[in-house]
């Protein structure tokens, strides 16, 4: 529709079926990955100009007001922000390679809005604004404003407000300042780590002083980045790999087993007061939500099953992991350091077990014609722990 007032808007449709389900899972399905690769990051300025405009007419949002300067309706006017100076996207890391862009051009980036996932977008949203920002935050009595500043400020940050970190007036950091959210924080000050993770402990007996019992959903967490570069080492691509592990695939699982059997995990309950406190373990896949130790091995944690927690982790380098395996794992540390004794001993639950087992209840024995057949009448009731039995086999 064209006239005083309007502008033209285009209706079209693709009627290749094979276009539609790529874009489907190319575009729409796989949007939350997407990323800007380091290589592009350290391009020279220029470039880093070019990927923003191409990158701001594809995703970017049209500015709500005139970009005027003094008006009070925008910041500092920039050429790069006078058409466009929005976007959203549902890709975290996307989000975060577009700030550090943004810094590189002077240019700072707030986010406005985090969208929770809805019935028609699945995942979170992250919408955010770019802007000039030579102004500074400051919150008082009277409330929040915002004053021009282009003096040597490293650091102004305000709570709810905008963080900037200024180097001679120019912007290189930028963020919000919640500590969830705010770039600064995410990849300056801290990380999200995927390698660790918490639970709380019950005892499984059947596991040996060198094993644990991992969540098998948190295993899929834990162990994701090491899944996926297996799978890239055998020949498939990396969104394949990615796609293959959210869908817990037979391939993906080989991949973790494998993962698993060559990389322990690191456990230790808080406070940690001496070496036995944090020990590592070959982790094992065990159903539920928690985390399953041997009961042997409590005495070094000093933990106990009325609801304590443990943390997990997974060593990332090769040299964490061989010392993980030559020097943290119980069967290493058998003797104490203080006066060179046996550490680890059955003790309480296992002793109570070692009692009922070797004490015997009359002189009747019953017999088996096989092992298994005796064991087969110990779970109907027929038998007892201490009872007398002969195997004929």
């Amino acid at each position: 529709m064209r006239g005083k007032g309007y502008s033209r808007r285009q209706i079209w449709s693709i009627k290749s079926v094979e276009l539609v389900e790529w874009l489907t899972e190319h575009v729409g399905r796989l949007a939350h990955a997407r990323h800007l690769s380091r290589f592009i990051l350290d391009w020279d300025v220029a470039l880093l100009k070019a990927v923003y405009s191409g990158y701001m007419r594809g995703d970017g949002e049209r500015r709500s007001a005139t970009a005027v300067a003094g008006s009070g309706k925008t910041h500092t006017r920039s050429s790069l922000t006078d058409e466009r100076n929005r976007f959203s996207t549902t890709s975290r890391q996307l989000y975060d390679d577009l700030t550090e862009l943004c810094f590189k051009l002077g240019l700072c980036v707030r986010l406005n809005k985090l969208m929770p996932p809805t019935k028609d977008n699945h995942r979170q949203q992250y919408r955010a604004s770019v802007c000039r920002a030579q102004l500074a935050g400051f919150e008082g009595v009277d409330g929040k404003s915002f004053v021009p500043y282009d003096g040597f400020v490293y650091c102004v940050t305000v709570p709810n407000s905008l963080l900037v970190v200024r180097r001679n007036g120019k912007p290189v950091v930028s963020g919000n300042s919640s500590p969830k959210f705010g770039m600064y924080q995410r990849r300056v000050l801290g990380a999200a780590v995927d390698t660790v993770g918490r639970g709380v402990i019950t005892p499984n007996p059947s596991l040996n002083m060198d094993q644990v019992g991992l969540p098998e959903s948190k295993a899929w967490v834990l162990y994701r980045p090491f899944i996926i570069r297996r799978l890239v080492r055998r020949g498939m691509g990396a969104m394949d790999a990615a796609r293959a592990v959210e869908n817990k695939t037979e391939l993906a699982r080989k991949a973790l087993l494998d993962a698993m059997s060559t990389r322990p995990v690191i456990i230790n309950r808080a406070p940690v007061l001496h070496r036995y406190g944090m020990m590592a373990a070959w982790p094992v896949l065990a159903k539920g939500n928690t985390l399953q130790i041997p009961p042997l091995v409590t005495s070094g944690f000093n933990a106990d099953f009325d609801g304590d927690q443990m943390n997990f982790h997974v060593p990332v380098s090769d040299e964490a992991v061989q010392d993980a395996v030559n020097k943290m794992l119980p069967s290493k540390n058998l003797r104490s350091v203080a006066d060179f004794d046996v550490h680890y001993f059955p003790r309480q639950e296992f002793l109570h077990g070692l009692h009922l087992a070797s004490a015997t209840k009359g002189r009747r024995s019953h017999t088996f014609a096989s092992r298994e057949a005796a064991l087969a009448a110990y779970r109907r009731g027929e038998i007892g722990v201490g009872d007398r039995v002969v195997i004929a086999e």
